[in-house]
Order: structure tokens, then sequence, then C-alpha cells
């Protein structure tokens, strides 16, 4: 789904990310990838409507392995990032995830943001969350102007963030032990000539009907 014909409400993926997020009102996106962000690539998806921001992010390395990283390491990258930008960062709590990586949230506060999107919106109080899995991490951030952001929207967006499963394979069983000797009996016949083409194809409906 591409952001231009996004429908307010509905789940859409994050970049190359196995998650969705649902926005409230239109989306912007950028593939510019964040400084000090340890990424190579990035898709940056965003609604900013009056006090209140929400952002979803997909950022990738080509050669780290966010998955691998240390918990610790992680909270570490988090606090030297916000601290470069100025940015208070608190409630720091790290979640092992198992084979789906591990989960860090925070909440990130700012006097003042001197630049981008955001400067109108000081000051700022955002709740963040990253998932770290294999060479990607997942940014859920919402918050907005401090005080006077709608929680209930950023609530229902940071909660909206669900990981996409994979859609199991649905197998052909093959048909039950006497349906398939049946078959085989009918065509035993037919190879005989002692039923006609037609008298086969009838009898073969039949049995296939009835399963």
């Amino acid at each position: 789904m591409s952001v231009g014909t996004y429908t307010p409400g509905a789940p859409m993926q994050v970049g190359e990310c196995p998650y969705t997020v649902e926005f409230p009102g239109p989306v912007q996106s950028t593939t510019e990838v964040p400084k000090g962000a340890g990424a190579d690539r990035a898709v940056i998806l965003a609604n900013l409507e009056g006090n209140t921001f929400l952002a979803a992010g997909c950022l990738c390395s080509n050669t780290l392995n966010w998955g691998d990283v240390p918990e610790s390491a992680a909270a570490q990258v988090g606090e030297w990032v916000a601290n470069s930008s100025g940015v208070r960062i608190s409630d720091v709590h790290v979640t092992d995830l198992g084979s789906e990586g591990k989960s860090i949230s925070a909440t990130w506060e700012a006097s003042s943001i001197e630049s981008g999107p955001l400067q109108g919106l000081s000051p700022i109080h955002v709740e963040a969350r990253n998932i770290y899995f294999g060479k990607c991490k997942f940014e859920v951030a919402a918050g907005g102007r401090t005080g006077a952001y709608d929680h209930a929207r950023v609530a229902l967006f940071r909660e909206s963030a669900r990981r996409v499963r994979a859609q199991p394979v649905t197998s052909v069983s093959p048909p039950p032990t006497d349906t398939r000797r049946r078959l085989e009996q009918l065509k035993d016949l037919y190879d005989r000539n002692l039923i006609t083409p037609q008298e086969y194809d009838t009898r073969r409906k039949a049995i296939l009907d009835a399963l």
C-alpha cells in the first residue's frame, strides 16, 4: 500500500520490516536515514496533526546485525542518539522477545526542537518503542507538545503496531483410502472395457462429489 492511496485506520506495513501500524490520518514518508541511526536504508512514516505526532520507521543495516546487539548496548545506543539530539530519555525498559528479537521502550522529552517537522511542538514528550531483529530495527514513536497532545490518539496508534505473521501453507490432503480404492477399481473396470466412457465419467463424478 502506497502513502498516496492509504486509507486512514487501515494496517500499513512499514518498509521491509514485518510490522504494520494504523495511522488515523494522512501519512507523510521519507527514506532519509537519520544521523547516527546505524542504518544504511530507512523508511519513516509520520502523521502530524495539531499538537500530536505519530511515527513509525524501519531502519536496516547491510552489515550490522541488530538482533545480536546485547540488550545493554542497545539501550546505550538509544541513550547516545537521544543525548546527541538534546533529548532527555527516561523509563528505559528492555524486553527479550526470543526469536523475534528484543524490544526497548523509553520516554523522550525535550524543552525545544531546533529544526525539523517537530520544531513547533516544543516542549515535547514522546513515548517510543524499538524492536531489534536481524539486520533491522522497527520503531514506533508517538506524543507531541507536552500537556497538549491527544493521549488517546497516541495510545491507539502505539497499540496498533502488529507483527505480520506468515500465512500458513494450506495443504491439499490426499483422498481418503476408501475413495482412492473405489477410484482405482472404477479405472480398472474402464481399462478392461467393462464400462463405457459415459458410465466411467458418471461414476467417477459421483465418487468425488461424495467427498
